[in-house]
C-alpha cells in the first residue's frame, strides 16, 4: 500500500494531462481465473441472493432523467436490478475535472468501490491499480459470460480495443471501442449559403469566402461573427471526437496535432511537431486577425457560450463532429427556418480530407479484487445492451420514454461511458438513415440495429413535416446529414499508434503540454510571429519530446 499512495500522490499533479499511453500486445484474455466463490458464470443468469455492488461516477450536470429519476435509480439500473438481483449503489459521484483526484484520494484511503469506471485520462491510475493487485482479473469472466454482441463488436475493432487493459497476459479491465467517425466537419447554415448564392466549401479559402460573404451579406439580417472557437482549456485543438476546434486546417496541411502518428518515412513521431503544423497555423493567424475566426474567443465563458452562438444565429460556419446537433438544437426553436449541412473540408492540396482518428480504447471499467463476483460487470454489460439497443423488446419498451426525453445514456448506465459499439456505428446509422429518410424503405444490403431504425425513421419524421416532434430534429440533423458525411470517399484518416501513457509522461508531459497549447495561442493570437513554431519544436525536443518519442518508438516495436 505504501507504494500505492506514493504513485498516487504523483498522480494528483497530472490529472490534467492528455490521454497518452501504451499498447499491450497480450495473448486473448481467459487464461486465469479469479472468480469469487458464488460465481455465476453465465451472460444473464440472476444471483439466487440479492448483491450488493457500488460504484463511483462521474457526475453530468444535465442528464435528462425522467422525473424522479437519477443515477442510481433509472429505468436502466431498475431493470437490471431485478433481472440480475443486485442492488446498484453510488457511492460518490463528481464532476469531470474532480473524478481522476478523487478517485486517487479514494484509492489513498483504502476505500474503492466494486466497481471503477474509468476515462482514458485515468490509465495511470489503472496501471497502478493493476500494479498493486487491487483490480480483479477478469478473463475468465470475460470468457464466459460477454454475449454475442459485446463479442460482436469487440471483433470489429479486431479486439484491440482489449489491449491496453490486457498486462502480462492478464484482463485487468473491460474496455468498449472509440467508434471511428467523430471527427471534426465543417457546418454552415445552409439557408443562408442558398441566400447568397454560395456552393459547398472544399479549400480552407473557400471557407474563408463564406465567412467574409456571410459577414458582408449578413444574411440573417444581422451582424455575422467568425467561427466560434471554444474557450474552454486546451480545447482548441487536438480532441478526438470534439467540437469547436480549429483542429480541421492544421490536418489540411499535413499537421497532425497531439497524436503519435507515423510520419511520411514511416517513422513515429509526435504529430503536432511534423512540419506542415507551421503552415496552418499561418492561415489561422491571418484568419484571426481578419475575423474569419471569432475574435472574442479566447475571452467567452467557458460553458455553452460557443453553443449559444450557433443557436443565437450570430455565426454562420463552425467545426464540429456529426452529434453536433445536440449541442445547437436550440437553433431550430430561435428560427424554424434554419437550415444546417456539413461536409469534409478543408482538403489537402491533393483533395484528400484528412482527420483525427480515435484510440485503440475509450473509457474503461475495472472491478475490485476484494469483489466476489468480478464476472457481474460483465453481465451488466450484456443487460444494457439488451436494453438501450433492443435486443430484449420489453425493455426497450421500458427505456423508450427516457430515450425519448434525450436521456444521457453515460449517465444511466451503472457501469458509466464504456460504449459497446460498432466501429463503423456511426456511418452504417447515416447510411441507414439516408436510405429511409430519401426513400422511405432501408436498401438492400443494409443492416442495423433498433435504434438504428427508430433514429432513421425520426428523421425522416421531420423530413416528410418540418415540424419539430419530438427528437426528429435532432435525428434528422445528427443523422441524416452529419453521419451521412463521415464516411466520404475523400476522407484520410490519421491512425494513431499510440495511446495512453509511457514511464516519463506523467513528468515531462504537463510541461509540454503547456509550452504547445500556449504557442497555438500565441501564434493564432498573433502575439508570436509564424516562424516561432521552429523555436518551439526545439523547446519541445529539449524538454522531454525526444525523451519520450524514445519511449513511444520502444513501445510499438521501432
Amino acid at each position: 500500500m505504501k507504494k500505492l499512495i506514493s504513485l498516487t500522490l504523483a498522480l494528483l499533479m497530472v490529472f490534467s494531462m492528455a490521454a497518452c499511453g501504451t499498447t499491450n500486445t497480450a495473448p486473448p484474455p481467459g487464461n486465469a481465473s479469479s472468480s469469487g466463490a458464488g460465481a455465476i458464470m453465465d451472460p444473464r443468469s440472476p444471483y439466487p441472493e440479492t448483491v450488493t455492488v457500488t460504484a463511483c461516477r462521474v457526475l453530468e450536470t444535465n442528464p435528462h432523467f425522467l422525473e424522479g429519476d437519477d443515477m442510481e435509480s433509472n429505468p436502466m439500473s431498475r431493470w437490471m436490478n431485478e433481472k440480475l438481483n443486485i442492488n446498484y449503489k453510488v457511492v460518490w459521484q463528481v464532476e469531470t475535472t474532480e473524478y481522476a483526484n478523487k478517485l486517487s484520494l479514494s484509492i489513498a484511503a483504502g476505500d474503492i468501490p466494486d466497481l471503477i469506471p474509468m476515462r482514458t485520462s485515468e490509465y495511470l491510475i489503472f496501471r497502478s491499480l493493476v500494479e498493486n493487485g487491487l483490480v480483479a482479473d477478469l478473463g475468465e469472466a470475460f470468457e464466459k459470460c460477454a454475449g454475442e454482441y459485446m463479442l460482436d463488436t469487440f471483433a470489429s475493432y479486431d479486439n484491440r480495443n482489449l489491449e491496453p487493459f490486457t498486462i502480462d497476459g492478464t484482463l485487468y479491465a473491460i474496455g468498449g471501442g472509440q467508434y471511428a467517425y467523430e471527427h471534426e466537419l465543417v457546418w454552415m447554415r445552409k439557408d443562408w449559403l442558398e441566400a447568397c448564392g454560395l456552393s459547398l466549401p472544399k479549400t480552407a479559402e473557400d471557407i474563408a469566402n463564406i465567412v467574409r460573404t456571410f459577414q458582408e451579406k449578413k444574411p440573417g439580417g444581422t451582424e455575422v461573427g467568425g467561427i466560434p472557437i471554444s474557450s474552454s482549456d486546451n480545447a482548441q485543438v487536438g480532441l478526438y471526437n470534439s467540437s469547436f476546434e480549429f483542429s480541421s486546417v492544421l490536418y489540411s496541411t499535413g499537421g497532425a496535432p497531439k497524436a503519435w502518428v507515423r510520419d511520411e518515412n514511416g517513422e513515429v513521431v509526435y504529430g503536432s511537431i511534423l512540419p506542415g503544423m507551421k503552415e496552418g497555423l499561418a492561415i489561422l493567424a491571418d484568419w484571426y486577425k481578419e475575423g474569419i475566426i471569432d475574435k472574442q474567443f479566447i475571452t467567452r465563458p467557458k460553458s455553452g457560450a460557443v453553443e449559444a452562438m450557433v443557436a443565437g444565429g450570430e455565426v454562420g460556419v463552425w467545426f464540429a463532429p456529426w452529434w453536433n446537433g445536440y449541442q445547437i438544437n436550440e437553433l431550430i426553436t430561435n428560427f424554424p427556418e434554419a437550415e444546417v449541412i456539413c461536409t469534409s473540408a478543408p482538403v489537402t492540396s491533393d483533395g484528400k480530407y484528412r482527420h483525427s482518428w480515435p484510440a485503440l480504447a475509450g473509457d474503461f471499467i475495472a472491478v475490485n479484487s476484494g469483489f466476489q463476483y468480478p464476472e457481474l460487470v460483465v453481465k451488466m454489460l450484456n443487460l444494457e445492451y439488451d436494453m438501450h439497443r433492443g435486443f430484449d423488446e420489453e425493455a426497450f419498451a421500458i427505456w423508450t420514454p427516457s430515450l425519448e426525453n434525450n436521456i444521457s445514456w453515460t449517465a444511466a448506465f451503472p457501469t458509466g461511458g464504456l460504449n459497446l459499439e460498432y466501429m463503423d456505428a456511426v456511418p452504417r446509422s447515416g447510411k441507414i438513415a439516408k436510405s429511409v429518410v430519401e426513400t422511405g424503405v432501408l436498401a438492400e444490403g443494409l443492416e442495423g440495429t433498433a435504434d438504428m431504425m427508430r433514429w432513421a425513421e425520426s428523421a425522416k419524421s421531420y423530413a416528410d413535416t418540418r415540424v419539430v416532434d419530438g427528437s426528429n430534429w435532432l435525428d434528422y440533423v445528427c443523422r441524416y446529414i452529419g453521419a451521412s458525411e463521415v464516411q466520404n470517399p475523400i476522407s484520410e484518416p490519421v491512425v494513431p499508434v499510440f495511446s495512453y501513457a509511457t514511464d516519463s509522461m506523467a513528468t515531462l508531459k504537463p510541461n509540454l503540454d503547456k509550452l504547445e497549447n500556449e504557442m497555438y495561442l500565441q501564434i493564432v493570437l498573433g502575439e508570436k510571429p509564424v516562424e516561432y513554431f521552429d523555436e518551439f519544436v526545439t523547446q519541445w525536443k529539449a524538454q522531454g519530446g525526444d525523451k519520450l518519442t524514445e519511449e513511444v518508438r520502444a513501445l510499438v516495436g521501432d
